[in-house]
């Protein structure tokens, strides 16, 4: 049983392998997630970013306001 806590998260990542269980875990524990992702943005209902983009970035956080932000996006390529 989860408890609405009323405090939103933002994860970075979180159509990945990290950020999948990462969002599960604070759904589970009742808060508020907001996820980020890159390519798979359609999926989940997640919000596409791209973080090299701090205009964009910046913009998401200010509309999400976040209590907190755990970041679990990878760059895939080198």
């Amino acid at each position: 049983m989860s408890v609405h806590i009323n405090k939103t998260v933002l994860i970075t990542g979180a159509s990945g392998v990290l950020g999948r269980q990462v969002a599960n875990r604070f759904t589970n524990a009742g808060w508020n997630v907001t996820g980020l992702a890159y390519s798979r943005a359609n999926k989940n209902h997640l919000v596409h970013c791209d973080l090299t983009n701090t205009n964009e970035t910046d913009a998401i956080i200010r509309d999400v306001k976040p209590d907190a932000i755990v970041h679990c996006a990878a760059e895939r390529k080198p």
